[in-house]
């Protein structure tokens, strides 16, 4: 989602003072890193085949001992309740981050640089940005889905003459 707050279309979005609008402060910072607490690295499905002990295509693996049960407050107002678990406060951290504004406007203008090209329109991006929120399914962040609507985009075949 970026440091700064995103338009639909990519660009800044600025206070009355003409400054960009933080995404997020310290305590969004402390209390997602809070969330986050308790994985692990699983065990090697073959210890022959690993980085220093360190089997990295299997996925992490909770261990609640470790994981921090409070109650965190993310993003100013969105509260993470006390006593979940390291996969339930997972859940809730994605869902978080993926309510939040930026979120879409940011992931689509990468992906549109990634695999279209490097300066796209901010018409471009802000139309990615509502497949991205919405799929014409109801559906949100369907990656697929994105990834068409970039791909079949009239910017994406034209010839680029600029």
């Amino acid at each position: 989602m970026g440091p700064n707050v995103l338009n639909d279309d990519g660009t800044l979005a600025l206070d009355a003072s003409g400054n960009p609008i933080p995404n997020y402060d310290q305590n969004t910072i402390n209390d997602g890193s809070r969330i986050l607490t308790g994985w692990n690295y699983a065990p090697p499905a073959n210890p022959a085949f690993t980085n220093y002990g360190v089997d990295f295509s299997q996925p992490l693996i909770a261990n609640e001992r470790n994981h921090d049960t409070g109650s965190k407050v993310l993003f100013g107002n969105i509260d993470v309740p006390t006593g979940q678990t390291a996969a339930q406060d997972r859940v809730s951290f994605v869902e978080a981050i993926m309510s939040q504004q930026s979120t879409a406007p940011f992931i689509s203008r990468i992906l549109v640089q990634r695999l279209v090209k490097s300066n796209p329109t901010p018409d471009y991006v802000s139309r990615i940005t509502a497949v991205f929120r919405d799929d014409g399914k109801g559906v949100s962040g369907d990656m697929a889905a994105v990834v068409i609507a970039i791909l079949l985009a009239p910017e994406a075949r034209e010839e680029d003459t600029k």
